[in-house]
């Protein structure tokens, strides 16, 4: 997992590799077994500056399964969590800055 993460972290073309076979859904689905720490920061690199990725985030609804799953933390022993919703946090920052750019360039 973490050479995934470094290695997605930097390469375009490996971010657009991932999203043709449809990775976030396997993270959610790793993140169900709780493997957590790492998937989120996979899903971190990968949604960094990845329009494709960010607009097939929105289109799929993986907010709402992202936000269910920073409810469950705050509610399921959330000092053992920190990590993650800090994680989350910074996936959601993400999400709202790529929009806030593509609406300026709009604009």
């Amino acid at each position: 997992m973490l050479l995934r993460s470094l290695t997605t972290s930097s390469n375009e073309k490996i971010k657009d590799i991932v999203v043709s076979v449809k990775v976030i859904e396997r993270l959610f689905g790793i993140m169900n077994e709780g493997y957590n720490d790492d998937c989120l920061s996979v899903l971190l690199n990968l949604l960094k500056n990845n329009e494709n990725l960010q607009r097939d985030f929105y289109k799929r609804d993986y907010l709402v399964r992202l936000r269910n799953l920073f409810r469950s933390y705050l509610f399921n022993d959330w000092s053992q969590q920190q990590t993650n919703i800090r994680i989350i946090l910074q996936v959601t920052n993400e999400l709202l800055a790529a929009r806030k750019r593509s609406s300026s360039v709009v604009e």
